[in-house]
């Protein structure tokens, strides 16, 4: 066959054999001071030969070896020394049992592939020393001592780093021909005493992780708001390890998450439909196709709800619905992150009057890791916000918490009573005055123009923009009335209530030292 025909021939065979995942199921990447050179493997052509190879890297035994042959228009070859920094010298690599050749006419010795070297009269000697061909070698190699087994192609870039390394001068470093280091390649010239800034060093050779997860299955999309949409699915595999998933919203990507099942979608539209697929990588940033698709309508809007507004910093509020808010629904965590929400809050808190300890949660932290955190302080883990209970939320940001709805919740003389004495931090519906919330927890309405002084000593709320407190006492205003109360928030730099028009009303929560 005419030796141009045949270079074609042989390279459609080779581009077809590219063309086969089965055929380079292994990707390495060979970092040399010049630059990294990407090898894609022919695991299933040539299976003894990759893995003769891949025990080599595996074992770290080609870490600093360098490139000691160079041959323009031929090849390059190593895999046969390693130069050791700290004695300023180099020494042979151990070589395994040598390997069974697996030349085939299918994978010729063109330019861009890897292939073994071997002694001379022997085809079944390939140990560690392996060579690039820079050119077509096809007529010279595959039929010179049972043809030379090529077991890899260069891909991407790696052959402009392959022959930027052929080009570099050589020396005779043996100073006699057909020795060794007769044809030595070098980084850095030099006439004598080369060392490893002179080489061309391979700092590492690693197997790079190509294969993608499997696609997600069980992708579910349920509406819990009308601005809410909350995704599960079942975990996917990877043949290392899955390591993020990407959630699309109509086709767009809506959120890169961890390696978590689930995930709370916001700040949506009410009564809108939305369509959602899911897509697993790993590590190496390889991912999966989409999921198949999973679709839900967001709720009608919701009349009369309400919506807590942070600022940044400790926030105190309260719920004065009569609802019970499941912290980590509402802030998600790790695990399971709220979009918009989970990122954005550092921290909730809500007292225990009854075991005087502070629960505690974190959506940065994950269901386990909030767990392990309470315990180690001694707090318990908040999971609910019951009505009538005030809560901290310390926000990195200015943010608002999804939208509570239910109706309201005020404290009456009965359920106040129940409350143990001490500091309480709780929430009341109503839009009332200190004063006014006052007389409604009383037992007994006090009569026109009397202040109660049996309920509670003081009454506190947090102004989270001016960090001040807003203070009351009814003990105050009943011997000087509000102008006392006054006198005494300024002269402590608390805020007066009336002076603000501060109200405790929805969403407000409040501390009051019961008696």
């Amino acid at each position: 066959m005419h030796r141009k025909m045949r270079q074609v021939f042989i390279s459609a065979i080779l581009l077809l054999s590219l063309a086969s995942p089965a055929t380079f199921a292994t990707t390495v990447r060979m970092q040399t001071s010049l630059g990294d050179i990407d090898i894609q493997l022919m695991d299933a052509a040539a299976p003894a030969t990759v893995s003769n190879f891949l025990n080599y890297v595996t074992s770290a035994a080609y870490v600093n070896s360098f490139i000691h042959r160079s041959l323009p228009e031929f090849i390059i070859q190593g895999g046969g020394f390693r130069w050791n920094n700290a004695t300023n010298a180099y020494s042979a690599i151990p070589a395994n049992a040598p390997v069974i050749n697996e030349f085939s006419a299918s994978r010729s010795n063109l330019r861009g592939t890897i292939a073994m070297a071997k002694l001379g009269g022997d085809p079944n000697s390939a140990t560690n020393q392996w060579f690039f061909n820079l050119a077509d070698n096809s007529e010279n190699l595959d039929g010179q001592n049972g043809g030379f087994t090529v077991f890899g192609q260069v891909i991407g870039n790696g052959m402009q780093v392959v022959d930027a390394i052929a080009q570099l001068p050589r020396i005779d470093a043996d100073g006699a021909t057909g020795a060794t280091f007769d044809n030595l390649p070098l980084a850095t010239p030099v006439t004598a005493g080369f060392t490893a800034q002179n080489l061309v060093i391979i700092s590492a050779v690693t197997v790079l992780d190509t294969q993608a997860p499997v696609v997600p299955v069980g992708l579910t999309a349920t509406a819990t708001s009308s601005s809410q949409v909350t995704l599960a699915w079942t975990a996917a595999t990877d043949n290392v390890a899955v390591t993020a998933y990407k959630v699309y919203r109509d086709g767009a990507l809506a959120a890169t998450l961890a390696n978590v099942t689930n995930y709370t979608d916001g700040g949506l539209a009410a009564s809108a439909s939305y369509s959602y697929t899911v897509a697993a990588c790993d590590a190496a940033d390889n991912c999966s196709a989409q999921s198949a698709a999973a679709a839900a309508a967001t709720l009608p809007p919701c009349v009369g709800c309400f919506v807590p507004n942070l600022e940044s910093g400790f926030n105190l509020i309260g719920n004065s619905l009569n609802t019970t808010l499941i912290v980590a629904t509402m802030f998600g965590n790790l695990d399971s992150p709220v979009a918009g929400i989970s990122s954005n809050v550092l921290s909730v808190w809500k007292w225990n009057a009854v075991d005087g300890r502070w629960a505690f949660y974190s959506p940065l932290l994950s269901t386990a890791g909030n767990v392990s955190y309470a315990a180690s302080k001694n707090y318990e883990l908040l999971a609910t916000i019951n009505a009538g209970e005030g809560y901290w939320v310390n926000a990195a940001g200015p943010m608002a918490l999804p939208a509570q709805g239910g109706s309201n919740f005020s404290w009456s003389g009965s359920s106040f009573t129940a409350l143990p004495s001490g500091f309480n931090l709780i929430a009341n519906a109503g839009s009332a005055t200190p004063s006014q919330f006052n007389s409604a927890v009383s037992v007994t309405p006090p009569g026109t123009g009397v202040v109660a002084t049996d309920n509670f000593a003081s009454l506190w709320a947090w102004d989270a923009v001016q960090v001040k407190w807003y203070f009351y006492s009814p003990l105050l205003e009943s011997s000087g009335g509000l102008p006392a109360v006054k006198a005494y928030a300024d002269s402590h730099s608390f805020l007066h209530f009336q002076d603000y028009n501060k109200l405790i009303d929805t969403g407000v929560g409040i501390w009051v030292n019961k008696f």
